[in-house]
């Protein structure tokens, strides 16, 4: 596996928490 791969693998993964997290963070603060 290239270090390239590994870097995109992370920024997706990353990418997808970072979305997760802003969605949940988003419905929190629309409800309080």
């Amino acid at each position: 596996m290239k270090a390239a791969d590994l870097l995109g693998l992370n920024r997706n993964t990353l990418r997808k928490k970072i979305r997760e997290l802003g969605v949940s963070v988003y419905r929190s603060s629309r409800t309080a």
